[in-house]
């Protein structure tokens, strides 16, 4: 009892959390061979699309595998019909064209259905998706038996159609449109997504909607899927918003020379939209502009940019945002250093390398590089940039340029650069230089002492200068007067001596 009351709740579980479900079933109609006039209807209660590929119906007593496409796709709050293969129930209603038809496989749904079924509904690795038991419900022959306001009663038969109102559910496709596609993309053409070729899908209604199992062709008929191994998320596309299908691997599915078209199909092969172009540039998408097409910087997923001219996409642009550490006075200072930022478009060019350095009447630092390596690419870079110390004042204080150039073009801006480092005190290059100036000074200041302590004498002496310290000048005149004095004390001595004789 246990078990039977768990299977139950699994089977009620499964049930409730199904998106498809059996929504109506004919199984007593006025038809001369019943099981040519049967039908059962499917109703996915989702906006997304089911993947129904290999599912099963089964009556009482056989399982019938469900057929009819390669993909069996049930759109979001989309009908399906199954039938057997000699149905003649296109005869007996008007039923919409994005209805899906699938077949049992022979001339009967499981043994043909009798007054007293159960149906059952299971996916491709049989798990149950939903259930319907019927006990001789129809007393009027030709009524089916219907989910209506979530009960099963006898209702005139709306197949493809709701219960309720007996009103047709199609959703809108031709809202859905060609927007923006890449045919001769950077590298490999049939590389992994997010690389690669890819076309961009926009939805211009008001709901959502699910494409899956919708296709794109090429004027050569080779097929891309819109599936789960093509886009990157959900095949969904939302109100006023973008899906990008990826190549994602299938080689030369958009010419990039030449003649090309690009067809969008729904699930029953109705074109929806339809785009053709000549040639394309590699690196640019193809995008529509105000229902113009145009070559252009590709967008991806985002608004489309309107680029009036060629050149403005071609064209590399380098633009110097900001100057970091300068000081208070908006100066750079010799022997610092400096932050440069720039903003950089990478046009159509095989160049890679940007430099940046500073210059006057010549370049006064050392250059530093960055490489760009993606085309059509926006870029942010920001270079140091190192001031020499400048200690012997090589070069003045003033007005200099900061050059930023490559991928041929190029941008500038003045900086003031002054004063000394004080790395030039610290490191002793100023200070040995003055402490020489000083000591040149004091040998000068000596000299000029002693010149002025010495006075020049000037005599003619057989026609030459002879210059005379005035010291030996002086020296003579002592020796001359010690002399005179010897003299005098010599003759007085005598005089006293011949006085005592």
């Amino acid at each position: 009892m246990l078990k039977l009351m768990f299977i139950i709740l699994l089977m009620f579980t499964q049930l409730a959390l199904a998106d498809v479900v059996i929504n109506e079933v004919m199984y007593n109609p006025m038809c001369s061979f019943d099981k040519h006039c049967e039908w059962i209807e499917l109703y996915n209660n989702n906006e997304t699309s089911i993947n129904m590929t290999g599912w099963t119906i089964k009556d009482n007593n056989k399982n019938d595998s469900l057929e009819g496409y390669n993909n069996i796709i049930l759109q979001g709050h989309g009908y399906a019909i199954i039938v057997d293969d000699d149905t003649r129930v296109y005869n007996d209603f008007e039923i919409d064209d994005n209805v899906l038809w699938l077949y049992t496989g022979d001339d009967s749904i499981g043994d043909g259905l009798s007054n007293n079924e159960s149906i059952t509904l299971y996916d491709n690795n049989m798990n149950l998706i939903d259930v319907l038991y019927y006990d001789n419900n129809v007393t009027l022959e030709g009524n089916s038996f219907a989910l209506i306001n979530g009960e099963f009663v006898e209702s005139e038969p709306t197949p493809g159609r709701s219960n309720e109102n007996n009103q047709t559910n199609s959703n809108d496709y031709s809202k859905i449109k060609i927007n923006e596609f890449m045919a001769n993309p950077l590298g490999d053409d049939d590389s992994s997504m997010p690389d690669g070729e890819w076309v961009e899908l926009y939805n211009t209604g008001n709901e959502d909607l699910d494409l899956l199992g919708f296709k794109l062709k090429d004027d050569s008929e080779k097929e891309l899927l819109i599936d789960n191994v093509h886009i990157e998320e959900s095949t969904r596309i939302k109100s006023k918003n973008y899906l990008v299908v990826y190549a994602n691997g299938i080689s030369g599915f958009l010419n990039n020379n030449g003649f090309e078209k690009i067809m969008l199909y729904d699930l029953n092969d109705n074109l929806i939209d339809e785009i053709s172009y000549s040639d394309s540039k590699e690196g640019l998408s193809w995008s529509k502009i105000n229902s113009m097409w145009q070559m252009t910087e590709s967008t991806p997923n985002e608004e489309n940019k309107d680029n009036s001219t060629i050149e403005q996409v071609t064209d590399s642009k380098i633009e110097i945002d900001r100057i970091y550490d300068l000081g208070s006075n908006k100066k750079a200072e010799w022997g610092s250093s400096i932050r440069v930022k720039i903003s950089v478009y990478k046009g159509d060019t095989e160049k890679e390398v940007i430099e940046s350095y500073i210059s006057g009447d010549e370049r006064i630092t050392k250059i530093s590089k960055a490489n760009v390596y993606e085309k059509f690419s926006n870029n942010e870079i920001t270079f140091p940039i190192q001031l020499g110390l400048n200690c012997d004042e090589k070069y003045k204080d003033g007005t200099y340029n900061i050059i930023v150039e490559g991928l041929n073009t190029e941008d500038k801006e003045d900086i003031e650069i002054s004063g000394i480092s004080k790395e030039c005190y610290t490191k002793g290059i100023i200070k040995d230089d003055i402490s020489k100036k000083e000591s040149i000074k004091k040998e000068d200041t000596k000299e000029n002492n002693i010149t002025q302590e010495t006075t020049k004498k000037v005599a003619n002496i057989n026609n030459r200068i002879v210059y005379e310290n005035s010291s030996k000048e002086a020296s003579r005149l002592g020796v001359f007067l010690f002399i005179a004095l010897l003299i005098i004390l010599i003759s007085v001595l005598i005089n006293e001596r011949k006085d005592i004789s």
